[in-house]
């Protein structure tokens, strides 16, 4: 279970990517600004947020920003200006966030998120993301479909695909929603919590055989006597739970024997390096 540090946390550098098509025309793009600029101001001086827009073509409004009183300014003002025109093309947007964490200088000991809002309605004559060469494997990817009638296939392919992302629905055609908001929020609460990264979980067998070893989805590696579970980015209070099936040798009597391994580590939020326990 990961357990909490207090105040201190690490920062995080989050990549929005909005979907600004024809179909996100009117109250669509508006309840997304409104949301926009509700995240903007979750955010602390420690943490970085860069604005990539797509339709039929892909653009980055500014770089990682950090999010003091002057950042938080820029990146409001580049919302309010956000207007849709053109076809949608979830892919470009998608690539063009992974060249933005591509380039950072400075990334150790941060979190990092991609955040997709879209309708979900990939328009014809481009690839579905699923199935292009977008690797977004190595970063979460957290996708927020408006309203029912999006792509859900489309989001939940993305997110499913990413480092641990997740998929949710919100309702912006009613005037009074705040369902985006509160999916922005439910996301910043996990993302704004890690407490270390990069955590892997190996378990070495000793006096018997390992012969399975179930830990949910997460990837595994077997190397001989030994299999390493990785589990990426640990959130305070969050749980994981690991079950080692073993083959036992036969005894005879009543013996006492050291039958598994059981070590870990993960990259320290302060100092971004691995401590083995």
């Amino acid at each position: 279970m990961g357990s909490g540090t207090g105040d201190r946390r690490c920062g995080v550098d989050i990549v929005a990517v909005l979907d600004v098509s024809y179909s996100m025309w009117g109250n669509r793009l508006e309840k997304l600004k409104t949301s926009m600029n509700f995240l903007v101001k979750k955010l602390s001086p420690i943490d970085r947020l860069s604005i990539v827009t797509f339709s039929s073509t892909a653009v980055r409004l500014c770089p990682l920003t950090a999010m003091d009183k002057n950042g938080q300014a820029k990146i409001e003002m580049l919302i309010n200006k956000l207007e849709a025109d053109s076809y949608t093309n979830i892919t470009l947007g998608l690539e063009t966030a992974l060249s933005v964490l591509a380039q950072r200088r400075q990334y150790e000991g941060r979190t990092t998120a991609i955040m997709l809002v879209s309708d979900g309605e990939q328009s014809s004559g481009y690839d579905h993301p699923s199935t292009v060469d977008v690797d977004v494997s190595g970063f979460p990817v957290y996708t927020f479909g408006l309203n029912t009638d999006h792509d859900s296939k489309v989001l939940y392919e993305i997110a499913s695909i990413s480092d641990n992302g997740t998929y949710s629905i919100a309702d912006v055609e009613c005037a009074d929603s705040a369902s985006l908001n509160i999916a922005f929020s439910s996301c910043l609460a996990g993302i704004l919590s890690v407490v270390v990264q990069d955590l892997k979980l190996t378990v070495t067998q000793l006096d018997s055989d390992i012969q399975d070893v179930r830990a949910g989805n997460h990837d595994q590696t077997r190397d001989n006597e030994s299999v390493t579970i990785s589990f990426g980015n640990l959130y305070n209070s969050e749980t994981h739970k690991t079950t080692v099936f073993l083959s036992l040798p036969l005894v005879q009597a009543r013996t006492t024997s050291d039958i598994l391994i059981i070590s870990y580590s993960f990259r320290s939020i302060s100092f971004g390096n691995f401590l083995p326990n």
